[in-house]
């Protein structure tokens, strides 16, 4: 016969909760390191002028959206992995992703800007942009479906807001949107 005393029912409890919020701190940091891959590639557009000499900054921003896709990748695994964040779990995370929607979108601009300069790479940039927006539209998936009742409720216009970004830099390098 096993015997629980009141220590040990509050230790197993307590290490319960911090399972669930190690969850939502987990997605949250994997956010932050989504958030500064995406600064990275927007750095990286930036300094391509699509010169012959310009050519590796193309190269390093085609690396820089496979190294983000691994990252949202990543973050799509800890969500779904996760249990439900609860609060304050969803508020962090949420905040977390409001933080970086900012970045992205910049990023997206940045891209767009970039259609005329990228020139004949438009099509490996046109490749990025729908697997990146996949990708980013499941993880948004996955954790909007771990977050609290008033999280949810507020997830779909942020989603919309990102696709129509996403599918303005799809648009301008002649993709349909997605």
């Amino acid at each position: 016969m096993m015997k629980f005393s009141i220590g040990s029912i509050c230790l197993i409890a307590s290490t319960s909760i911090s399972l669930v919020a190690a969850d939502a701190a987990a997605v949250q940091a994997q956010i932050a390191v989504i958030g500064n891959y995406t600064t990275l590639l927007q750095s990286d557009v930036n300094n391509f002028n699509g010169s012959i000499p310009g050519l590796p900054w193309a190269l390093q921003v085609q690396q820089d959206a496979v190294n983000l896709y691994r990252q949202v990748e990543q973050g799509t695994s800890l969500a779904n992995a996760s249990s439900n964040f609860g609060e304050p779990g969803s508020l962090n995370v949420a905040s977390a992703l409001l933080g970086i929607t900012g970045k992205v979108k910049d990023s997206l601009n940045a891209v767009a800007a970039k259609a005329s300069t990228f020139d004949d790479l438009g099509p490996l940039v046109l490749g990025s942009l729908y697997q990146l927006k996949a990708s980013t539209d499941s993880f948004g998936n996955a954790i909007v479906a771990k977050f609290a009742p008033l999280e949810k409720s507020v997830a779909p216009s942020v989603q919309k807001d990102l696709d129509n970004s996403f599918n303005n830099a799809i648009m301008a390098y002649g993709g349909n949107p997605a």
